[in-house]
């Protein structure tokens, strides 16, 4: 038997929406500054003066079995080793990005028995809990409370994390190529990440450049405990990512973070980033459209039909949203900690 709660984060950065699939009961959504609408099975929220890609948003209903999160993006399936149980409710803490979503599945076992599993904590993740200790990580130094179910019965403790290093602004002179229609056919060289519209040579250009970046990560960030992630901040519009050749990722949405810990090296490093914008930026520069080509006459005849009108406002379209790599950069890492249930 199966449970589903299918949670997305619906805006860009404040405004989000959980969606509730079948679920066996509701009770209420308990998360501040918003109104229960219980009732519609599902809550549509805002969060101000939030940081734009940690919504820290939860949600209970009243599944029953081991919890586990079933990533729509990758695929990936993995059981979630924090959550509470309450007067008969699961309480589970999520953290979303920008247009992320995460599906939420409860499944039975073959034992009535509660597994071992953290209750409360400040950790970022909690990846593993065993009979005698759990796997947990950390993004800051400080002391972490955490209250686990070690099987038996809730217990308080608390862990000290030290020696974590900041996270790595990665910076330099960047070398820029273009790639497409009109693209410039000199090497940019770049100290800092403008956008293409605030300059005159590239403000209408839309199609690919290409970031290449070589780099030095300290030897801090080398522990054998540290996983490191890089992120790219902001970005106009999409951008795949390659690390000393290797393909990392796409990044396509806000706040994505793409794990290196097996691409990262000591020593140098080569990033590259080809981040391609949308087509206005080209289409807000014309004085009017182009010919249709003549291989595509037959199908589509040789202009515009009317009404044309609204395709014509496209020409002069302003603002223009903010294209290229945007940044900041950087190399976030992250303690991954095996932490006993009981200690000395």
């Amino acid at each position: 038997m199966r449970s589903y709660a299918n949670i997305t984060s619906k805006s860009a950065y404040l405004d989000s929406e959980i969606a509730l699939k079948n679920p066996v009961g509701i009770r209420k959504s308990e998360i501040e500054g918003t109104e229960d609408v219980a009732a519609k099975r599902k809550w549509n929220f805002k969060k101000e003066g939030v940081p734009k890609w940690n919504l820290g948003t939860r949600g209970i209903w009243e599944p029953e079995g081991q919890p586990y999160d079933w990533d729509p993006h990758s695929g990936a399936r993995r059981p979630r080793h924090q959550y509470r149980r309450e007067g008969g409710y699961t309480r589970i803490p999520l953290t979303l990005a920008p247009y992320d979503s995460h599906i939420l599945c409860f499944e039975q076992t073959d034992t009535a028995d509660e597994p071992p599993h953290m209750t409360r904590s400040g950790f970022s993740e909690v990846t593993r809990a065993g009979r005698n200790s759990f796997r947990a990580e950390a993004r800051d130094n400080g002391v972490y409370p955490y209250e686990i179910f070690d099987g038996a019965a809730l217990r308080e403790r608390s862990v000290t994390v030290a020696g974590l290093p900041a996270a790595y602004k990665i910076n330099g002179n960047w070398k820029v190529r273009f790639e497409g229609v009109d693209a410039p056919a000199r090497q940019y060289a770049w100290s800092s990440l403008p956008s293409w519209t605030d300059l005159p040579e590239l403000r209408h250009f839309s199609g690919t450049g290409r970031y290449t970046l070589d780099f030095e990560l300290p030897a801090e960030y080398w522990d054998e405990d540290i996983r490191l992630f890089l992120t790219l901040g902001d970005v106009g519009t999409v951008a795949g990512i390659r690390l000393n050749g290797k393909e990392v990722g796409i990044h396509w949405r806000p706040g994505q973070e793409f794990e290196i810990t097996g691409t990262a090296q000591p020593g140098g490093n080569t990033l590259e980033v080809d981040v391609t914008n949308t087509l206005i930026n080209r289409v807000s520069g014309l004085e009017a459209f182009p010919d249709i080509a003549p291989e595509l006459q037959p199908r589509y005849g040789t202009a515009l039909h009317p009404p044309a009108g609204r395709a014509l406002g496209l020409i002069g379209f302003e603002p223009l949203p903010p294209s290229g790599l945007l940044g900041p950069v950087r190399i976030i890492p992250c303690k991954e900690m095996e932490i006993p249930w009981v200690q000395e």
